[in-house]
């Protein structure tokens, strides 16, 4: 996806997946990502996620996921994502601490951490220390 990463980057588009089962957080989140210059794809939880990556996914450039959601879960999502995609970077977002989260879910692979609420300031870091280090390979 590196590949398809770079071509996404340099025609302008770098696309972001917001996945988070809270209506307002999610389309909140995606306005902001779009005000920034980024394009979007929203997810209202874990299975639609997966169903939209799995046809999309090379047009996707990093995933923003919520942690805590029902029936399917942050967790269990990026390891549904990342069968698909092993190289997708994904940042979890979540209302416990960015310390709690890394020594939770240490060694899975995330390639960030928000923590909830989130200010856009730090919305925009995540995604272009992500998109940064995916651009330049």
């Amino acid at each position: 996806m590196a590949g398809t990463t770079l071509v996404n980057a340099l025609a302008g588009k770098v696309v972001v997946m917001v996945v988070d089962d809270d209506d307002a957080v999610r389309h909140v989140t995606m306005r902001a990502l779009e005000s920034f210059g980024y394009e979007t794809i929203g997810a209202a939880d874990g299975f639609e996620a997966g169903d939209r990556f799995s046809s999309e996914h090379q047009y996707i450039d990093c995933v923003i996921i919520d942690m805590s959601m029902p029936g399917k879960d942050g967790e269990e999502t990026f390891r549904s994502l990342r069968e698909i995609d092993p190289a997708v970077p994904a940042v979890l977002a979540s209302g416990h601490s960015v310390e709690e989260m890394q020594a939770r879910f240490a060694g899975l692979g995330f390639a960030g951490h928000l923590q909830k609420p989130f200010n856009l300031s730090e919305l925009n870091a995540a995604v272009r220390g992500i998109i940064g280090t995916r651009t330049s390979k």
